[in-house]
């Protein structure tokens, strides 16, 4: 059995300018939108996260390799490196100079030498030669002590700055021709800004990697600024205060969430929904007369034979006090105290998702998670009787289990509608609960595309907007259905006409609902529409 460690960070942690909530918020978010964790870890790793406290957005790889990429262009704008170039070469030829007027001196101090010799004029050329690469003419001088003849203060500078002038050659050979600056620089200037350059083509390399450790933080505060060294310090922190926080579980490379996590975002769903609504707060629906279960209420009564014995144990001890039963050791029949409780009717609701291809426009299918989330996290929480199935199509239809669903994502291999296949999974789900009331809510915005017949499953295009086939497969399972008394709520997320005629056939059948809307309003109509029908029915 797992077991999951939630922590709570202390005012004395040092850190980010957001806490792991935050953090997770934004994660949800992208997790609904493309239902895969470490997809969703690394779309926040890129964007960045928001603190709710300060509003202050804390830079993602994003922005940060944009800053990087801001950063080389001011290079390139403002800065002249053909100086520095410049004045390397005279150095160079300045020191072939001179160790050609000690070469003449020894020469012609020796018997039979000349500058005319033609061992000389082999000399001059290879050292003017090597003067035209000064990562050649430097390696040279280790082994030609001749070249430093003259010159011993230039050749140890060189030495000393072998590795920088390598690949200072090396960039202005490559990329000189980019340097549109009017601001001339020396050659240690260049070579510096070189060095700084490299620094940022690996930062960017590794950015783009996300090999966040491998980023040298050093050298970030440095190059690219302090708000970018924060920024790229918080990011680095996230896996980890998520981690810490009890929201994932880390599983060798890959992320899982934990059941607080899926709890979270359910609850986050449903307080986004009543947000929008305004509503300050939920209310429970009493039966009079009839109904099955019962459900604890804040008020109290005296205990009476037969009442569920459900005691409040404060009220009850005072009273004993009083009566002074408790001075005897003992709590008398009158002094109990007990919580009165409603009559519940169970309440039994399939909610069918379109996962077809045509729901990944415009956010369709990200709103119908959330009020998957939303009716799920609801009704755990408030109508604890009640049961809910969750059922996802597409070409065929599938049972999503609740801790499934942050992760549902649309069929893009399997991507037709069969809603009669949906309907018939639902009403069996249903039926399996034995519940009086029962409904299906269907979110969709298209029409049936696909069927089953007794020889397997058909596919049917469109045909003048419209699958006749499949209308008629489907509309028969909604008469099954009716039959069985399930009600049939749709919400079309669509204004085709074609639709509209179809979902109208549907409700007259059905005698239920149709509802066309948009995707921002979807959450608040299913939510509300489930509290008004579940008050209607109990009542």
């Amino acid at each position: 059995m797992a077991t999951y460690a939630y922590l709570k960070r202390t005012a004395t942690d040092t850190g980010p300018d957001f806490s792991a909530d935050d953090v997770f918020g934004e994660l949800a978010e992208h997790l609904l939108d493309y239902g895969d964790l470490n997809w969703a870890l690394d779309k926040l790793l890129r964007e960045g996260v928001t603190s709710p406290e300060t509003g202050k957005r804390v830079k993602g790889l994003n922005q940060i390799l944009k800053d990087i990429e801001n950063k080389l262009r001011e290079y390139f704008r403002n800065y002249d490196v053909d100086p520095a170039r410049e004045e390397l070469d005279e150095m160079l030829n300045e020191m072939v100079r001179k160790a050609l007027d000690d070469l003449d001196r020894r020469q012609r101090q020796s018997p039979g030498g000349g500058e005319g010799s033609k061992e000389r004029r082999e000399i001059e050329d290879r050292w003017k030669q090597l003067a035209q690469s000064p990562a050649q003419f430097i390696k040279e001088m280790g082994s030609d002590s001749d070249l430093t003849q003259g010159s011993p203060e230039d050749a140890g500078w060189l030495q000393d700055r072998q590795e920088q002038i390598r690949n200072f050659e090396e960039f202005y050979d490559d990329y000189s021709y980019r340097f549109r600056g009017r601001q001339p620089l020396s050659l240690q200037e260049a070579m510096d800004l070189v060095d700084e350059i490299r620094k940022l083509e690996e930062m960017e390399r590794n950015l783009r990697k996300g090999s966040l450790d491998r980023v040298d933080q050093q050298a970030v505060d440095h190059v690219a600024g302090e708000d970018t060294m924060k920024g790229l310090s918080s990011l680095k922190e996230i896996r980890k205060m998520l981690t810490e926080s009890g929201h994932l579980v880390e599983e060798g490379y890959y992320l899982r969430l934990t059941p607080m996590a899926i709890r979270k975002i359910a609850q986050k769903a449903l307080r986004d929904i009543f947000y929008g609504l305004k509503l300050s707060q939920l209310g429970r629906h009493p039966v009079r007369g009839f109904g099955q279960g019962l459900e604890l209420q804040e008020d109290l009564k005296d205990y009476q034979y037969g009442d569920a014995f459900h005691v409040n144990l404060t009220e009850t001890l005072k009273r004993s006090l009083v009566s002074g039963e408790l001075k005897r050791g003992r709590i008398g029949p009158k002094d109990y105290v007990v919580h009165k409780m409603e009559k519940l009717n169970k309440f039994s609701t399939a909610l069918l998702i379109d996962m077809s291809w045509s729901m990944a426009w415009g956010g369709k299918f990200t709103a119908a998670k959330k009020v998957a989330l939303a009716l799920e996290h609801l009704i755990r929480t408030q109508f604890p009787t009640d049961r809910l199935h969750l059922v996802g199509f597409f070409t065929y239809a599938i049972q999503i289990k609740s801790k499934e669903l942050p992760f549902a994502n649309l069929n893009h291999i399997e991507p037709f509608t069969n809603m009669q296949d949906a309907l018939r999974l639902a009403s069996r789900l249903l039926e399996k609960d034995g519940n009086a009331n029962k409904q299906i809510i269907m979110v969709t915005d298209g029409q049936p595309t696909a069927y089953v017949r007794e020889d397997g499953m058909h596919i049917e295009w469109p045909y003048l907007g419209l699958s006749p086939n499949a209308f008629f497969y489907t509309l028969e399972e909604v008469k099954k259905m009716t039959k069985k008394n399930i009600v049939l709520n749709v919400f079309m997320i669509d204004e085709n006409p074609a639709l509209r005629s179809f979902v109208e056939e549907m409700v007259k059948i059905n005698h239920g609902r149709g509802l066309f809307t948009r995707p921002d309003q979807l959450g608040r109509y299913i939510i509300v529409d489930y509290i008004k029908q579940r008050s209607r029915f109990v009542n």
